[in-house]
């Protein structure tokens, strides 16, 4: 498991904990984007949908937006940008 894995691991393990009956800790997913080399999570809505970045094959980078609702992934990419790297706090609740 990658660093970024085990970290959003830890981080979402460890909060629940740290403030109490507050937040329940229902699911745990392992987020990879189909074909990536790598994958790292940026943002999470309170839907579980989560935003961030993947590395494609060689040095590209793609954005990605998670599911939770049905666990299916959307990629993508801006015509002319060579990276595409989302980093936004929040992803629109729907």
């Amino acid at each position: 498991m990658s660093s970024m894995k085990w970290t959003m691991f830890a981080f979402l393990c460890l909060v629940p904990l740290a403030i109490g009956d507050t937040i329940s800790l229902q699911n745990v997913v392992t987020i990879d984007v189909p074909g990536a080399r790598r994958t790292f999570p940026t943002a999470i809505n309170s839907n579980g949908d989560v935003a961030g970045y993947f590395q494609e094959s060689g040095t590209s980078f793609s954005g990605f937006r998670y599911s939770a609702a049905d666990g299916t992934f959307a990629t993508f990419r801006i015509p002319g940008a060579g990276d595409v790297i989302p980093g936004g706090s929040q992803i629109r609740e729907q």
